[in-house]
């Protein structure tokens, strides 16, 4: 029904949130445009199963900061039994922007120049 849809999208919402709350990814100087996603079900209970990175970023310090996201979430609350298991996706977006060095150019000042040359 569309009352049981509005939960378990509002569940997952909440879901989301604190999983934001808890992500505490690694400092780079480098700039990156990463995206992690984490799957998993929740159980009635609030409890996970089946934890896993898709498309990991391969830097384990950033992997385990969103592992470790979802863990320092727990349990989320429960919801009725009558709800299936909740798939998660929850997608990670590490995005680090460089500041551009700004060269300015500074003209030769031919007079002095001249000057020097005498």
């Amino acid at each position: 029904s569309n009352e049981r849809l509005e939960l378990v999208r509002q569940y997952l919402e909440n879901v989301g949130k604190k999983i934001q709350a808890n992500w505490k990814p690694p400092k780079s100087k480098k700039p990156a445009s990463l995206r992690m996603q984490a799957k998993f079900r929740v159980k009635p209970d609030g409890s996970i199963e089946g934890l896993h990175l898709e498309n990991a970023s391969g830097i384990g310090i950033l992997d385990n900061s969103c592992t470790d996201a979802v863990n320092a979430s727990l349990p989320f609350d429960k919801y009725p039994a009558w709800a299936q298991p909740i798939e998660v996706e929850y997608t990670f977006n590490y995005l680090v922007k460089n500041k551009p060095v700004i060269k300015r150019y500074t003209p030769v000042d031919e007079s002095k120049k001249e000057d020097s040359e005498k």
